[in-house]
């Protein structure tokens, strides 16, 4: 079509330029005036079978973009639905450690003070037994050393009554020496 309009303004462009132009543009349309028609023909339809063919691409590619678009869209929606269930489940998950830690915690925290309790308990008793110790030690050493007070005073006294005065030596000892001389008298006088 728009060969047909560049001939005829070549064909109005050469009247106006020469006289005999329009002689021209007749037997150009004699020879190929068929010819150029069919190809406007067939040039006209190739345009529109184009056009069309040019439309339906746009409308199905209009129709898969959309297809994809709803595709995106409900993974997306699938995808942050499942990403907040996962972050509701970690939270809860969370929120049960926080739990067991503190129920842990308090566990831990009985059974340290029940150990230190009873570490009191043990410390206590075993204070009192060795003070019971103690004394019982105390009692003993106490009985013994009365004993033995007693033992070295009864053997004090024993000695001291057992042991000759000097006067009683002296006596005794004059005695004997008495008795040996009288002995070796009678034995020179016999």
């Amino acid at each position: 079509m728009a060969k047909k309009q560049t001939d005829s303004n070549l064909a109005a462009e050469g009247n106006q330029a020469d006289p005999m132009g329009g002689s021209v543009d007749k037997i150009r349309d004699i020879l190929f005036g068929n010819q150029m028609q069919e190809y406007e023909r067939k040039f006209s339809k190739l345009e529109e079978l184009l056009s069309q063919k040019l439309s339906d691409f746009r409308e199905e590619n209009r129709k898969r973009l959309d297809s994809l678009e709803e595709f995106v869209k409900a993974e997306l929606d699938s995808l942050e639905s499942r990403l907040q269930t996962e972050k509701k489940e970690r939270a809860d998950a969370v929120k049960d450690l926080e739990g067991e830690l503190k129920s842990t915690n308090k566990t831990l925290d009985q059974k340290t003070d029940s150990l230190a309790e009873q570490a009191t308990r043990t410390e206590k008793a075993l204070r009192e037994q060795i003070l019971a110790q103690s004394k019982v030690l105390r009692d003993e050493i106490q009985t013994c050393r009365d004993d033995l007070t007693k033992l070295l005073n009864s053997s004090a006294h024993d000695l001291e009554m057992s042991k000759v005065d000097r006067h009683g030596l002296a006596q005794m000892l004059t005695k004997v020496a008495f008795n040996l001389s009288q002995e070796n008298r009678d034995r020179d006088a016999s």
